[in-house]
């Protein structure tokens, strides 16, 4: 998968959880919720045992979105 795919794939899976996430940080691929301030973070180059797609936003829904 190249950056843009990952991107891509983390920004749809925060929004699923109904986070509002930010562009992410060119630099660091992290993204931010504007609501809530969870993160997702991208690692082009994970270790062996690591992961490309993680953070909290992706973890928990957004306390700031009403059901």
């Amino acid at each position: 998968m190249t950056i843009n795919d990952l991107m891509q794939d983390a920004l749809e899976s925060a929004a699923w959880r109904g986070q509002d996430m930010g562009e992410f940080c060119p630099s660091f691929y992290i993204a931010q919720c504007s609501r809530c301030g969870r993160i997702i973070q991208i690692d082009p180059n994970p270790l062996p045992n690591g992961i490309e797609i993680g953070g909290e936003a992706l973890a928990v829904y957004c306390p700031g979105v009403e059901d």
